[in-house]
């Protein structure tokens, strides 16, 4: 492929090449539109983690451009976190969430500096970020394709609802900080420029390299960047020289992330490819099928209620998507057929680093800049047969037709309809938390000691006492949190400074009671963890797993200045410890 060409755009009268202008804008400005409901947001939980460390409170190993470091991982760090309640007990000793954004962290650091913890500029700094990410595109998709396609791929990577995490979630910015500066460096890349290549090869590089101190979202655009380089139409040898300075980048940016001490480890919802590789690999098994059939299906990651039937999707997906492809491509020129298949192989191996996250439809915000125009191509040429069969019905040819349309509604009409609904959602669960905690009745007391019995995320546990403080102002001395588990909970006084707690359901199985621990790292019954507030004493466990825990805490529970807690109905009630020998029950959160 000559990768200097660019794609015949919209010659003839002033009315397409004004349309080919307009249009584009029109499907920003929508974009932008449906994801405004995202500034009625507040900040969300690892959100208040990075502001707490601007704010100067010591819950998290965060500094002021490294916010996502929640965790060194280092012994003497996760002991001192636990012991302050910054941590809960059951934590792995070696617990490490220490992510490499000093980009990312910067632009908290704007937002602290300019709006303090204010959330609306926050958000509108986000939405900024996204239209910077939406021209990126756009300018990558004009370089590379006709109008029709170009626009189309647009339309498709603008109204994709999955990027409602990146968009609404504040602390999600890295992956548009990262995939804007990716993407330029791919657009860079594709067509330098004829006045100076060697200039543009150069900040090409210098991009791309960038996007890795944004974030490690930058791993996804490797695979993208290495594709194009191997679709050129040049000998093999400078394709593969081409290809090696993007690789060379990556390489020197893992070494520096290992020597660093950088990635998760400790946590059973994430599984790092350094640290756990059987893990990682693994979750291909698993994870890659769902992935695919939102890529491919338009079906959200989120609806992981049938996992099974989405596994047979995603597969299905695939074939699917393979078979219209072969009808669908030969409708463009060659170089861009080229191209297509470069980007389509390029986005579904993009897939692969995010394995090692949380499974949601965030992790796609790469690879769909690289399917997009795919299934652009499969759409238009749906359009034509799904037209061509009205005049002249064949049972195939309305078969295939079928197909495309499906695809174009699930791909287009169903997350354009999405966005709104998932970014308000988000923006209302995440004011329900700041409400919860700025209603909490506990009075403002700087020597006053709170224990959540049973908190349903870390934002109301372990991290629950400062961000009320950055809330309200109310302050209290320490806020220790005994679990987090879902289920309904007995919590026996045995003694007058001594209560056991046990929970109707696996303990330690919740994704946020897994944030802390992997599952791997059985807690044996006799294990005991102490906090700055009490000791924790694994009273029964059954297979690896705490059935029954008892904690004994440094004075009575009926001193005045313990004040005990527990989150029902969407905000936190007192609790008034039973007398010796009673228990009371906590019923299960919906």
């Amino acid at each position: 492929m000559n990768a200097s060409r660019r794609p015949p755009a919209s010659e003839g009268a002033r009315g397409p090449r004004w349309r080919w202008r307009f249009l584009p804008l029109a499907v920003a400005l929508l974009a932008l539109a449906l994801y405004s409901p995202a500034l009625r947001g507040g900040f969300f939980e690892d959100d208040w983690v990075g502001m707490a460390a601007l704010e100067g409170y010591d819950i998290s190993n965060a500094r002021p451009l490294d916010l996502y470091r929640l965790s060194s991982g280092q012994a003497e760090d996760v002991r001192r976190l636990i012991h302050d309640g910054a941590l809960p007990w059951w934590t792995q000793p070696d617990f490490r969430f220490a992510l490499f954004r000093p980009i990312a962290s910067a632009s908290f650091l704007l937002d602290h500096t300019l709006f303090g913890l204010e959330p609306l500029g926050a958000h509108v700094h986000s939405l900024l970020w996204f239209a910077a990410l939406l021209a990126a595109v756009w300018t990558l998709y004009r370089r590379a394709f006709e109008p029709s396609i170009a626009l189309l791929s647009f339309a498709l990577f603008a109204l994709d609802e999955g990027h409602w995490e990146a968009v609404s979630w504040v602390c999600g910015r890295h992956l548009l900080i990262s995939a804007t500066l990716g993407t330029l460096a791919l657009a860079l890349a594709l067509r330098p420029s004829e006045a100076a290549p060697r200039r543009a090869r150069a900040a090409s590089l210098l991009l791309f390299a960038g996007s890795f101190v944004a974030g490690e979202g930058a791993l996804q655009m490797l695979p993208l960047m290495v594709a194009v380089e191997l679709s050129r139409d040049a000998p093999l040898r400078a394709r593969l020289r081409r290809a090696a300075a993007p690789v060379a980048i990556t390489a020197a940016y893992f070494v520096l992330y290992v020597l660093y001490q950088r990635g998760i480890r400790g946590s059973g919802n994430y599984a790092d490819p350094v640290d756990d590789p059987l893990r990682y690999a693994l979750r291909h098994v698993h994870s890659l099928p769902l992935l695919l059939s939102d890529l491919l299906a338009g079906i959200p990651t989120g609806a992981s209620g049938a996992a099974y039937l989405l596994i047979a999707i995603g597969f299905a997906a695939v074939a699917v998507f393979v078979a219209l492809g072969r009808k669908a491509f030969p409708s463009v020129s060659r170089e861009e057929r080229a191209l297509l298949g470069a980007l389509g192989i390029g986005a579904i191996v993009a897939i692969l680093p995010s394995l090692a996250s949380v499974l949601s439809g965030r992790v796609l915000l790469i690879p769909s800049i690289g399917i997009a125009p795919c299934i652009a191509v499969v759409l238009r040429y749906g359009y034509r047969v799904a037209r061509e069969a009205l005049g002249e019905p064949r049972k195939r040819r309305v078969a295939w037709g079928a197909v495309a349309v499906v695809l174009g509604v699930m791909h287009l009409l169903v997350p354009a309809a999405l966005i709104p609904y998932v970014t308000t959602k988000f923006a209302n669960f995440g004011r329900s938390r700041d409400d919860a905690l700025r209603s909490a009745p506990v009075e403002d007391d700087p020597a006053a000691d709170v224990v959540v019995l049973r908190a349903p995320d870390p934002i109301i546990g372990p991290w629950g006492g400062v961000t009320r403080t950055m809330l309200s102002g109310a302050r209290v001395h320490r806020w220790w949190t005994l679990s987090l588990s879902p289920h309904e909970h007995d919590v026996a006084r045995v003694g007058p400074s001594v209560l056991e707690m046990s929970t109707r359901g696996p303990w330690l199985e919740s994704f946020q009671e897994r944030v802390f621990r992997s599952r791997r790292a059985v807690v044996p019954a006799g294990a005991r963890v102490r906090t700055g507030a009490f000791e924790a004493e694994v009273v029964e466990a059954r297979e690896g797993v705490p059935v029954r825990v008892r904690f004994t805490f440094d004075r009575s529970l009926d001193d005045p200045k313990l004040r005990f807690l527990s989150f029902q109905d969407q905000r936190l009630s007192r609790i008034t410890m039973p007398p010796v020998g009673e228990t009371l029950v906590l019923p299960k959160l919906e």
